[in-house]
């Protein structure tokens, strides 16, 4: 069991850059997990790709995120926002980010991402798509 950030989630379900790596990264361990907050950030990255992309309309996206959604809702887990903050302010990080450190913490996993600066200051907890394969 792995903790997957947006990223990896976006790279799993759309087909973009880190898609290939998000396959293989699904193929060594297919049981993820994620804080419900995915869930904004993943809509964000929807609103960016419609806002960039002419030929995908807002019915399409929103379908994708339904179907998203509907796939991954038994893989949320719970963190509590106060620990959140305080990893947060620990490691210097974003309290988005710091929802799936703390996840990862939380259930002795690792968190699998790209997020370069999670990458360099989390590096207990959190690997790169490339490293965890």
């Amino acid at each position: 069991m792995i903790v997957a950030d947006t990223v990896l989630i976006a790279s799993f379900f759309l087909e973009i850059e880190t898609s290939k790596a998000a396959g293989l990264v699904y193929d060594k361990d297919p049981i993820w997990i994620f804080p419900p907050i995915w869930r904004e950030e993943y809509a964000n990255v929807l609103a960016k790709i419609g806002s960039k992309d002419p030929t995908k309309s807002a019915e399409e996206l929103i379908a994708h995120f339904e179907y998203t959604l509907a796939e991954l809702k038994n893989n949320e887990r719970e963190v509590h926002l106060s620990a959140v903050l305080g990893y947060a302010l620990k490691y210097g990080i974003s309290v988005y980010d710091a929802h799936f450190v703390k996840l990862a913490e939380d259930h002795d996993i690792m968190l699998v991402t790209e997020d370069r600066e999670v990458l360099k200051k989390c590096p207990h907890r959190a690997v790169s798509f490339r490293d965890f394969v």
